[in-house]
């Protein structure tokens, strides 16, 4: 009868990363005993180096500790060479060509929900997978519409996101923390790819008030062995080495110094080791400096003169439109959003960073084939090479896609405009203007 009944559970392999998040969507997992479980740890980065960090040895022992834990087998899996061809090599090519890639975004459409997917249904004959990632999903072929959907879109909205592009492809959904929303790291998956995915953690809290629905209480509940453990930020493979040593190794051309320039005078304010690291807003390290200095770009004519303003909130910094040359509809087959095809302008809230609170705008195609994105506000730090994720719904509950910045239009520092009163936050930790709620 045992037999019997592990048979007739569904197989889910569960990412396990070693890290809290990843624990306790196994734990929660395996408490509804209607799944049969097996872990699976990847590894995308292979070295040779002396100094490699010990963070990916640690995160596979943690990960194996879980599993022991929970009574579940662990399968490990290098996806390290489709990392490197498809992930890393493509972000030191965005930088050598001054640009900045996010290779977190890219790894979860190519590495997670890609890469891991396949090898799960090939090697280890497993249809469902579940991550620790927060967000959630709308399964669109159920009967029944989930209250949070309804409450947070009108029926219009409803009605045609029902019936937009594939129908069977599941849309994406922030998590019910908006702190932790992990939507934007997905907005460049492809809508197939969703099938047959869990996200356990979409609708609990990190933390909370609410013991119930926090992961950490969660975690220490059940005594797993990363219940305590710190959450990582960053590349691990980098460790405590320094970014910029780190990725010198790998560019094509060894960096070139050059003076920092002051936007407004036109006058030297210091030098630098390599202009390739710095992106839009980025502290600029002067020696000596009294005041705080941001990069704005590259001069036009140099790509080895950084152009820096004093204060964050300078008009250097701010724009209030985008481009970008094409959009991953996650609906599925690159099928526009009907409002958009209807009428070639829609509604929309976007962010142009992680956590960053959405901004209200309007996108709008452009006579070279392109997309604009017209904010309400002026944005700060708006870079090429990073994802613009686009939402609707109250509190941007569906996240419809995304796209790669390939430029943003000229500052209000160029135009010779003032900025207005009335700032969006750059962050969701931006204290410097007062933050609405995400929304």
């Amino acid at each position: 009868v045992t037999s019997t009944m592990a048979s007739s559970r569904r197989r889910v392999a569960v990412a396990m990363s070693g890290g809290v998040d990843s624990s306790v969507a196994a734990y929660l997992l395996s408490k509804q005993k209607k799944y049969n479980l097996v872990g699976l740890h990847m590894r995308n980065w292979e070295s040779a180096d002396e100094d490699e960090p010990q963070c990916l040895e640690q995160d596979r022992r943690d990960a194996q500790a879980v599993c022991h834990s929970l009574q579940i087998p662990l399968h490990h899996a290098s996806f390290a060479p489709e990392y490197w061809t498809h992930v890393f090599e493509p972000f030191v090519e965005g930088i050598s060509q001054g640009i900045m890639p996010n290779p977190d975004v890219t790894c979860n459409s190519v590495i997670k929900f890609d890469a891991m997917k396949k090898y799960t249904k090939k090697r280890l004959g497993i249809d469902w997978i579940a991550t620790g990632h927060y967000a959630r999903l709308w399964n669109r072929n159920d009967i029944s519409i989930p209250s949070y959907i309804k409450e947070g879109l009108d029926g219009e909205t409803i009605d045609w996101l029902s019936s937009w592009g594939t129908v069977s492809y599941p849309l994406l959904l922030s998590a019910a923390d908006l702190t932790k929303d992990q939507s934007y790291f997905l907005a460049n998956v492809d809508g197939r790819a969703f099938q047959n995915v869990m996200f356990p953690l979409g609708d609990l809290y990190k933390k909370s008030s609410d013991e119930e629905m926090s992961v950490r209480a969660l975690a220490r509940e059940a005594q797993l062995p990363t219940a305590q453990k710190r959450e990582s930020m960053g590349m691990c493979f980098i460790g405590k080495r320094d970014f910029g040593d780190f990725i010198h190794q790998y560019l094509p051309e060894p960096p070139k110094p050059g003076n920092f320039i002051d936007v407004d005078t036109g006058q030297v304010v210091g030098t630098h080791k390599g202009s390739l690291l710095y992106t839009i807003g980025q502290g600029a390290k002067i020696s000596g400096a009294s005041k705080r200095w941001f990069v704005v770009g590259r001069a036009k004519d140099d790509d080895t003169t950084l152009l820096v303003c004093s204060g964050t909130h300078h008009a250097a910094l701010y724009s209030d439109s985008l481009f970008m040359r094409q959009i991953h509809w996650i609906g599925g087959n690159s099928v526009v959003p009907p409002p958009l095809q209807s009428t070639g302008r829609m509604r929309v809230k976007c962010r142009t960073r992680h956590l960053q609170p959405l901004v209200s705008a309007e996108i709008s195609g452009n006579e070279q084939g392109g997309w604009i994105i017209h904010f309400d506000k002026p944005i700060r730090a708006i870079t090429p090479g990073q994802l613009a994720a686009l939402y609707v719904g109250d509190y941007g509950l569906v996240c419809l896609g995304g796209g790669i910045i390939l430029e943003r239009s000229v500052s209000y520092h160029e135009q010779g405009k003032d900025l207005p009163t009335e700032l969006h936050p750059a962050g969701h930790n931006d204290l410097s203007v007062e933050n609405e709620k995400y929304g």
